[in-house]
């Protein structure tokens, strides 16, 4: 007589020990896994464990289903899965990306978003948000687009449902260029004429900052980058400067939030994306000051504090600076009345870039490698600037 072979259902297996093993392993709907597992003597005790497991599961399913409020959405998000997220490079965001992501979700979108059921939310709720929240187009177009990107995310996860994405619906025009009564352009953004840089050297001399303004202006590095670099970095043989790091101001609420252990704030951190990671020749005046300073400086860091055991920090190198700016007495008028921006240390790169493109006709592609540039449409688009001798020596060339 033929043996009967004992069917198992699927999730059952007999050990060797002829005990049933039982299993069942499911991914709830919000990404989490529901497991639960044992053995017992009979194969109906394993079958009967397994279909209670499965009833645990969809009445958990059931109890937790409920569609959240967007402020509810918005905390998950902000603690589980912005903190291991790729961004559009792929790599994890940045704790500086973070840290403005958070102030946004914080200040902005939870206190007047956060009430309304994800399923329930309109185009209408955004819009009403975003009239609130006020500030300049820019500012409310990225808080629109993180909301989309927390909404998109949402819906991913099936927490919404809606055939739509309420922020997407949602546009916002571009801000008209500021001009003043006669016409001209009201730039936020400043680029020093040769006598404007030569007087900030000058006033600089005698302050601490000067050696990362040099730094700033003639190489073309950020403010985080200048603050970053160490003696390490720079290769007086062959004159040269690597930018591998820079340092960034991070607040224990972030570093809590992705789990990063910090002795202090101030943060050593990658470049801004991989293309940030570059090495500069260093012009003849920027070298000098650093074989002059490397004698006097004993530290690791070129800008380092009082005490030497960190670099300087940023909102300190910031008043400095204004200080100069102040003191070298840079107007915010030109000789026709035209307004002009207060110069901000950024600016001294955007001074760099445009001194390249114009006076130096460094060619495209090279400026952007040496600005640390994903996109060249970055480097001509936002950090090249058109000054109105430019346009006359362009338009005399035209027979």
């Amino acid at each position: 007589m033929a043996t009967k072979t004992l069917v198992l259902p699927k999730g059952v297996r007999k050990g060797k020990d002829g005990r049933f093993y039982w299993e069942f392993d499911k991914l709830r709907t919000d990404g989490s896994r529901f497991r639960k597992a044992g053995s017992v003597k009979t194969a109906e005790e394993a079958a009967s464990k397994l279909k209670s497991a499965a009833e645990d599961f969809e009445s958990n399913e059931q109890s937790t289903g409920r569609v959240p409020t967007f402020g509810e959405w918005c905390e998950y998000f902000k603690t589980d899965i912005m903190p291991v997220m790729p961004s559009r490079s792929g790599k994890p965001y940045s704790p500086r990306t973070v840290q403005g992501y958070v102030a946004i979700i914080d200040a902005t979108l939870v206190p007047m978003l956060g009430d309304i059921i994800l399923n329930k939310m309109t185009p209408e709720h955004v819009e009403s948000m975003l009239k609130k929240a006020g500030g300049e187009a820019q500012t409310r177009k990225n808080i629109r687009n993180l909301g989309s990107k927390l909404y998109e995310v949402a819906q991913l996860r099936a927490k919404a449902t809606h055939g739509f994405n309420p922020f997407k619906a949602v546009l916002i025009a571009k801000p008209k260029m500021k001009r003043d009564s006669e016409g001209h352009e009201i730039s936020h953004v400043r680029v020093l004429t040769a006598d404007e840089e030569k007087r900030l050297f000058a006033e600089a001399e005698c302050h601490w900052c000067f050696g990362a303004i040099l730094i700033a202006i003639k190489c073309g590095l950020r403010m985080g980058e200048v603050l970053g670099l160490e003696w390490a970095n720079i290769d007086f043989d062959k004159g040269t400067l690597t930018v591998r790091q820079q340092r960034q101001r991070i607040t224990k609420k972030t570093r809590d939030l992705m789990g990063i252990k910090s002795k202090g704030g101030l943060m050593k951190l990658d470049p801004k994306s991989d293309w940030g990671f570059r090495m500069i020749p260093l012009p003849t005046s920027a070298l000098k000051w650093l074989q002059d300073e490397r004698t006097r400086n004993q530290t690791p860091f070129v800008i380092p504090n009082i005490n030497g055991n960190n670099p300087k920090e940023p909102r300190r190198l910031t008043q400095c600076f204004n200080d100069v700016v102040t003191k070298a007495e840079i107007t915010i008028a030109d000789e026709h009345g035209k307004p002009l921006a207060k110069p901000t240390f950024h600016d001294l790169r955007h001074t760099w870039c445009t001194r390249h493109a114009n006076d130096y006709r460094t060619l495209p592609h090279v400026l952007k490698k040496l600005a640390g540039h994903s996109r060249i449409e970055t480097t001509l688009g936002y950090y090249v600037h058109a000054e109105e001798g430019d346009l006359f020596s362009a338009q005399h060339n035209v027979s």
